[in-house]
């Protein structure tokens, strides 16, 4: 009988994703496993590389600019991994948000993208207030409902403080993240 082992952040590199975006990937895993947030930590490679193998989640992440203006911008993520897209996401909002002082990107056709804190605290270590926000599929039923149609819809504010360190809310818009 083998013995089973634990996910690790190496499976990514040896599942055929280009090395950057597996490491993209990677460090946002590890960095959840670091702040407490083993749901959102590494447990998840095997669900990602589940859902890629399944096609859920295509290998490489092609990024396309749907609609851009000098503040905002719409990039589809064309079923790609979430982290890339996150990345790409905050490289473009903060470039915007320093020359014009505020900026909105969204992301479309994505998926799972780890702990939103982690992309709010990202933009908030460039001296930014950084919002995430993302849907979820529907889990929660309304009140006086039976059927589920809401998501646990997470949403992340960072806000740099003198300290170093930013002040972040990350929270879902349920009594615990789905991943719990």
């Amino acid at each position: 009988m083998e013995k089973a082992t634990s996910p690790c952040p190496g499976d990514l590199f040896g599942a055929g994703l280009p090395d950057g975006e597996a490491e993209i990937i990677a460090d946002s895993l590890v960095a959840a496993n670091l702040a407490g947030v083993h749901s959102h930590g590494v447990s998840r490679i095997s669900d990602y590389l589940e859902r890629m193998e399944s096609g859920q989640i295509t290998r490489t992440t092609k990024i396309d600019v749907v609609r851009e203006t000098a503040t905002t911008a719409l990039l589809d993520a064309n079923n790609g991994w979430g982290q890339v897209a996150s990345q790409k996401a905050v490289e473009v909002v903060v470039g915007k948000a320093r020359d014009f002082g505020s900026a909105w990107v969204g992301v479309r056709n994505s998926n799972h993208y780890g702990t939103a804190a982690y992309w709010t605290s990202r933009i908030a270590s460039e001296g930014m207030v950084g919002i995430s926000s993302t849907n979820a599929s529907p889990v929660m039923a309304p009140f006086g409902s039976r059927r589920a149609s809401l998501g646990t819809n997470p949403i992340s504010i960072a806000v740099p403080s003198g300290s170093g360190a930013p002040v972040i809310l990350d929270m879902a818009t349920s009594i615990q993240a789905r991943g719990n």
